[in-house]
């Protein structure tokens, strides 16, 4: 098991795997972090504490999306990293799509990805994939 990432990207059929169709080596297991709480303070003259209005409207808590990166080794002799690189911009920077975890294969998020960063070292490159997603994990068909 690679812990690759798969792209699907918008309502066309572009489709590419992290690992299958560039080589890409997570440096920890991929997860998408947390949503954070939308939370709704106000501030109590002359009194301790505040009035917390987060659930008022709805009785549970609502949430931003989900925002965050995964950091990728670039295989290297797999494919010149400037072709590889110039790839990997075209299908993902700024585009809207679904992501869909290896090891977590039954949901997929939803939202838009980018690319962060390209680290090049003698050795390895690093690649670093960002993304906001909706904060739901949706259920895969």
């Amino acid at each position: 098991m690679y812990h690759s990432v798969t792209f699907i990207i918008g309502n066309s059929e572009i489709k590419k795997n992290t690992w299958s169709s560039w080589h890409l080596i997570p440096t920890s297991r991929p997860v998408f972090n947390p949503p954070a709480v939308k939370t709704e303070y106000v501030d109590v003259p002359n009194s301790d504490g505040v009035i917390d209005f987060t659930e008022s409207l709805t009785n549970s808590p609502t949430y931003k999306y989900r925002e965050g990166s995964i950091e990728f080794i670039v295989e290297n002799g797999h494919q010149r990293w400037s072709d590889l690189y110039s790839e990997i911009m075209n299908v993902l920077h700024g585009k809207y799509g679904k992501a869909i975890l290896e090891d977590d294969p039954n949901y997929y998020y939803e939202g838009r990805f980018f690319v962060n960063g390209w680290k090049s070292d003698t050795h390895w490159s690093l690649i670093t994939i960002g993304y906001k997603v909706k904060p739901q994990k949706i259920i895969a068909d």
